[in-house]
């Protein structure tokens, strides 16, 4: 039994960040400013997650909110932060400089979770951490001194709200992730108000509403729920997968080159999930008998 719900949450977190891959992409394909997007899709996100709670639980998500505001505030704000950092990266760096960056969220993540929830890291994650580490190394070595600093500064501001995040909802599990999800897409939309304008042209909408009404909502749904099931420092390891998906995705449908270190060094990283997994279900699953 415990070896399927660590199998679940697994896949939760493989899936959820597979998706997330998408939104790199998504916002070259807007081709509009970082704040526009920001509102956009935060706004997206508050008013499909508001209609799902609706039909869901046949009642407002107001009920939810007053029980626990300020945790869901708190929670929410961090998502806030992640989204606008990452959006902001990728307008001021190489879509493959901040989905690498991006990994150093294990290390927010853990150091939280010790602090607030006294998690231990086990050997063989702290191995596997280390050794995707070394991968980001070798494909970030391409890059370096190619004037991206702000991005890549912005990149480390946004895997540490990650980490923070995933780290506080690993201490309150009774939260509700999709109303999390929901006030950090409203909180985006109400701090990118004043600088954001409202009215696109069509066919950028419709990517903004691609990646608010569908990709965004999606993703981070399928994530928060993992650390349900699954430590926080290895749900956040999950955010390797970006490194590999999120590159190729841009390579694919835009043509921006993948460097061969970052082809190298997503090898050894998805490696090193890939072992981490199966030692973690190995020493999960029930001795036979």
């Amino acid at each position: 039994m415990q070896n399927n719900l660590h199998l679940r949450g697994v896949l939760y977190a493989f899936f959820g960040v597979l998706v997330l891959s998408f939104d790199s992409l998504l916002v070259r394909l807007a081709e509009t400013p970082s704040i526009t997007i920001l509102f956009w899709r935060g706004l997206f996100i508050g008013i499909s997650l508001t209609a799902f709670t609706v039909v869901k639980t046949k009642h407002s998500p107001l009920k939810v909110l007053n029980t626990n505001r300020y945790p869901y505030l708190f929670a929410g704000l961090f998502f806030a932060l992640a989204g606008f950092g990452f959006v902001f990266s990728v307008q001021n760096t190489t879509v493959a400089n901040t989905v690498v960056i991006l990994s150093i969220a294990p290390f927010f993540s853990a150091l939280i979770s010790y602090l607030l929830n006294k998690e231990v890291i086990k050997r063989y994650t702290f191995i596997a951490m280390t050794a995707m580490v070394l991968g980001t190394l070798i494909i970030v070595s391409a890059s370096v001194g190619s004037g991206h600093l702000l991005g890549d500064m912005l990149a480390v501001l946004t895997a540490a709200a990650m980490g923070t995040a995933q780290a506080y909802l690993r201490r309150h599990q009774k939260l509700q992730r999709i109303t999390i999800i929901m006030v950090s897409g409203y909180l985006m939309a109400l701090f990118a108000l004043p600088f954001a304008n409202l009215s696109p042209e069509p066919d950028k909408l419709v990517v903004l509403a691609l990646m608010g009404l569908v990709q965004m909502p999606l993703a981070m749904v399928l994530f928060s729920t993992a650390t349900c099931f699954i430590s926080a420092a290895e749900a956040s390891m999950f955010m390797i997968v970006e490194t590999v998906f999120g590159p190729l995705l841009v390579f694919i449908f835009l043509g921006e080159t993948i460097p061969f270190n970052t082809i190298y060094g997503g090898s050894v990283i998805i490696a090193a999930l890939a072992t981490n997994t199966w030692l973690a279900a190995r020493v999960k699953a029930p001795p036979a008998e």
